[in-house]
């Protein structure tokens, strides 16, 4: 029989990184994901609106961002 132990600290080790780790690496992944999350939920018209704004503000910023560090 497996301990809680056992199964608990496997779970760790394939779990993500934390949260503050992720935001210091990937602040763009992280803010995606939050409003994917938020778009899954029930919200006004307005709301989704003012989500796929910033997603596409988003966006935008991370092409620039990509485009700045491919050019010489």
């Amino acid at each position: 029989m497996t301990s809680h132990w056992s199964v608990l600290s496997g779970a760790a080790a394939t779990s993500p990184p934390p949260l503050k780790t992720r935001l210091e690496e990937h602040p763009e992944e992280v803010r995606f994901e939050r409003y994917c999350r938020l778009l899954a939920t029930e919200l006004t018209d307005l709301q989704r609106q003012n989500l796929h704004k910033r997603i596409a503000e988003e966006y935008v910023h991370l092409e620039r961002l990509e485009k700045s560090q491919t050019q010489p």
